[in-house]
């Protein structure tokens, strides 16, 4: 396997590592969780020797839990987000979220599942405080509301107006 290549959890391996649900060993389970999208096999490989890293991945790709990047080059180090910009015209699609009541417990991690993939995957772990702090210890609608808001905000600032709002219909769709 290519020293080089990177690999990223599918949502049934995002889903996998909050549930637990196919069984998985130990070995396979760690190998899963250090999948990131921004380690190499090569970064891998100073955790689990080879060959059975490659048996690991072949496994985890087999089962669709991982995926090969098509960048396969180490990514470069991203820029600290910008700060959120000043309130403009929102269509429906992009109004600000106001959340009425708590959802089901499972709706509820389907939530935090996105916010947390995508404090990893884009925002280079900005949001991890705030879902462990406050996101983990729900009060009410409003900390919900809030802890949405303030991811919506930092994906829009970050430039990734097309992913957040795929994620917003779903967040969205959770809150039904």
């Amino acid at each position: 396997m290519e020293l080089t290549y990177r690999f990223s959890k599918t949502q049934l391996g995002l889903d996998e590592v909050q549930e637990r649900v196919l069984g998985l060993g130990l070995k396979q389970r760690q190998v899963l969780i250090m999948v990131d999208g921004k380690k190499t096999v090569a970064d891998l490989q100073r955790f689990v020797p080879e060959p059975e890293l490659s048996q690991r991945l072949q496994e985890l790709l087999g089962q669709h839990l991982i995926e090969l990047l098509h960048d396969v080059a180490p990514a470069p180090p991203r820029p600290a987000p910008a700060p959120a910009p000043a309130a403009t015209h929102s269509s429906p699609a992009t109004a600000p979220l106001q959340v009425n009541g708590l959802p089901s417990a499972r709706n509820l991690a389907q939530i935090r599942m996105i916010l947390a993939m995508c404090s990893q995957q884009y925002l280079n772990d900005a949001l991890d405080t705030m879902l462990i702090d406050l996101f983990d210890n729900l009060s009410g609608p409003d900390d919900l509301n809030f802890c949405i808001d303030a991811w919506h905000k930092r994906m829009l600032a970050a430039g990734f107006d097309g992913i957040a709002e795929s994620h917003m219909s779903q967040i969205r769709a959770a809150l039904r």
